[in-house]
Formats: C-alpha cells, sequence, structure tokens
C-alpha cells in the first residue's frame, strides 16, 4: 500500500509560476518538488526544476539461472533525482521547443525473504546506478477546446547515458491526437502513441 498528499501554489515567482510539492509513505516513501514555468526573461521562455528523494522503495524481484528462477526477494532501494528543462513557445503558443536534463542515481539496500532481512545474494559488481538523461522534445497544439476540432502533435528524443554495466540508450517517442467534432455533444478523440529505443553504434 502506498498513500500521499500533494499540494500547489500558482503565481509564486510571477503570474504564471506554479510550485508543487508532494510526498507518500508507506511501502514508497518519497518527496518531491517542483517549480514550472519560472519566467526567464522573454514571455515565450520559462524554465522548468524539480528535485525528488525516494528514501524506502520495496519491490519483489528474483534472480534466474537459465530457466530455473531461484528465491524471489523484496529488495528496498533508495534514490534521488533532480532535474530541469526549458520551454520556448511560439506560433501564438502553438508550438513548443523544449530541451533538457535529469541526473538520477538508485541505492541498493537491503533484501528481504519471507519478511527477514537478509545478506545480498552477491555483492560482486553492487555499485549505484546513476543515470544521466537528456532530452529534446517539439510539440504541434492546434486543438480547440471550443470547436472540439485539431490536433495535438508531439516528438521526443531522450538519451540514458552513464550506467555502469549497461549500454546508453537513444529513446524516440512520437504522440498525435486528433479530434472530429460528430455531433455537437459528441467528438470522436483519436490517439496515438509509439516509443521506440536504440543502442548507439560501438566503433
Amino acid at each position: 500500500g502506498v498513500y500521499g498528499l500533494t499540494g500547489g501554489a500558482e503565481k509564486i515567482f510571477g503570474e504564471r509560476t506554479k510550485v508543487v510539492a508532494g510526498a507518500s509513505h508507506g511501502e514508497v516513501q518519497a518527496v518531491g518538488v517542483g517549480a514550472v514555468d519560472v519566467p526567464l526573461g522573454p514571455e515565450n521562455l520559462g524554465l522548468n526544476i524539480g528535485f525528488a528523494s525516494v528514501q524506502r522503495a520495496r519491490f519483489q524481484t528474483a534472480y534466474s539461472r537459465g530457466l530455473r528462477q531461484e528465491n524471489v526477494f523484496e529488495q528496498e532501494v533508495s534514490a534521488t533525482a533532480y532535474g530541469a528543462s526549458v520551454d520556448w513557445s511560439i506560433l501564438d503558443k502553438t508550438l513548443q521547443v523544449s530541451a533538457g536534463l535529469i541526473l538520477s542515481e538508485i541505492r541498493l539496500d537491503d533484501y528481504y525473504l519471507d519478511g527477514q532481512r537478509i545478506n545480498r545474494p552477491s555483492t560482486a559488481g553492487y555499485h549505484p546506478i546513476k543515470t544521466a538523461s537528456k532530452a529534446v522534445s517539439v510539440n504541434w497544439n492546434r486543438a480547440d477546446k471550443e470547436s472540439h476540432r485539431g490536433f495535438n502533435l508531439g516528438l521526443g528524443l531522450a538519451t540514458a547515458e552513464g550506467r555502469v554495466g549497461q549500454s546508453d540508450l537513444l529513446v524516440s517517442n512520437w504522440k498525435g491526437s486528433f479530434y472530429v467534432p460528430l455531433l455537437e455533444t459528441l467528438t470522436l478523440a483519436l490517439h496515438a502513441r509509439w516509443r521506440a529505443a536504440f543502442l548507439p553504434t560501438q566503433e
């Protein structure tokens, strides 16, 4: 079981800035805070920043050899993540270009079997998982809420780099939504999503 609480406030650093904070307890104990659309000078430039800390999260995991699965353990981890992105709105705010960076670290803490804490099955190669993610995206929103027609198209590219013993990744995301009014109170909404991950070519 996980339960939590979130809250926010508007117009903190200006007319458009929002600040959001939250916390959870139970199987996932975490806190986080973020600021959205902090002015960077021009009206069409905004900064988003955030920080999150997971003190404890427990989940089930298993270690396997070939087709044989060993005991199922409960594993506890802790993590921290922080990042920032910049949004640039153009064409009367219908086109938004974003670029950001997120740094995260996941630490493997304790193992439990049948509710009892045990030593790690193996300490070989043990290390925190540190990841640096860079992302860029373009979103074109021409959906009209009043007429219930239009479209919203998006394209994003993100990386996952720096993980010891794991390959770097390049991830692409595509999305599209189309709205067609059929009657005054009935609209057909079509949504498409596609995601793919690629391994960089090694020379």
